[in-house]
């Protein structure tokens, strides 16, 4: 009978030292396969082009400021609008 654990595959880096914050999990790229429209994909790739940026670059640019955006945009706009109310008033 075949065991069913997966075995796991070490990965060895010889004596090459490895940078610092190797290990950090930013650093770490883990393929996915997603289905997105035609029109948003397009849409991705035309305005990478615009700035000089490859789409996947461009888009997990987007996904990371959305994902790990400290403040949200209602709070933002909230500041905003205290500000303005300050200096108006």
């Amino acid at each position: 009978m075949k065991s069913t654990k997966k075995k796991s595959k070490k990965i060895e880096f010889g004596n090459i030292e490895a940078p610092q914050g190797f290990d950090d999990p930013k650093n770490h790229k883990v393929r996915v396969t997603m289905w997105l429209d035609g029109d948003l994909l397009a849409e991705l790739r035309k305005r990478a082009r615009e700035v000089g940026a490859g789409y996947q670059t461009y888009t997990q640019k987007l996904l990371r400021d959305a994902v790990f955006e400290s403040e949200s945009i209602t709070k933002r706009l909230e500041k905003v609008e205290k500000a303005l109310k300050i200096r108006a008033g």
